[in-house]
């Protein structure tokens, strides 16, 4: 896995994810010809039928049905919009389980969420690193991790509330220097995990550690330098 956890460290590799994007072409314009037509970019197709009805470029769900820019007859998984991210030859249709490792950065956030969303099990380390967020949460399709979830100096974060549908997380849960995390929620369904650290969360209460605990029915963790009880 990509993301070590080592005397107080932690290092990271970029993620590179390769999508082949063709030319899209335009074959249905049947909505030019009916005035009552919602098509706001106005290039032929109708609004519940575009990819995108904001950008003219983007192409109908007829002729690329996962909308990502490649027509169907071209795309090796016309259902996937990742197509096979993990490398491993199967399509999303046929493969639950991601292969990979996933970095939330401030840059990275929004695009990560939107893989890691098609996900059921991932087998790689869950990172939140440095990014902007105020509040971590969701995450509904995912049900085993088998590597680390690690939340780690996010300046902005105030509240945690992940994986409600996830039972297993073979690594680490580990929340480490996010200097405003008041709430620690989430792990709702978990009946295994691996180790729980909390660390040096300055305005995180006791209290709220001990409620996490209580209704995740997980007793042993380690924690030090979060805040007294509030």
């Amino acid at each position: 896995m990509i993301f070590h956890f080592l005397f107080g460290c932690i290092l990271f590799q970029p993620i590179e994810i390769d999508l082949e994007v063709k030319e899209p072409t335009i074959e249905d314009t049947s909505c030019w010809d009916d005035p009552s037509c919602r098509d706001a970019d106005q290039d032929g197709y109708p609004e519940e039928e575009d990819c995108d009805d904001q950008d003219s470029s983007a192409i109908g769900m007829d002729v690329d049905e996962d909308c990502d820019g490649i027509v169907n007859e071209l795309d090796a998984c016309p259902l996937d919009p990742w197509n096979d991210v993990d490398k491993d030859g199967l399509c999303a249709e046929e493969d639950p389980v991601c292969n990979l490792d996933f970095l939330f950065t401030a840059d990275s956030f929004d695009e990560e969420s939107l893989l890691l969303n098609s996900c059921k099990e991932v087998e790689g380390d869950i990172v939140f690193y440095q990014s902007n967020e105020i509040e971590l949460r969701g995450f509904e399709n995912l049900s085993v991790i088998d590597g680390n979830v690690f939340i780690v100096e996010n300046k902005e974060l105030k509240s945690i509330d992940l994986f409600p549908y996830t039972t297993k997380i073979s690594g680490e849960f580990l929340v480490l220097s996010n200097p405003q995390l008041q709430k620690l929620r989430g792990l709702s369904s978990v009946l295994y995990l691996g180790f729980l650290g909390v660390f040096d969360n300055s305005e995180l209460c006791h209290s709220e550690i001990f409620t996490f605990l209580d209704a995740l029915d997980y007793p042993e963790i380690e924690q030090n330098g979060n805040a007294d009880d509030c």
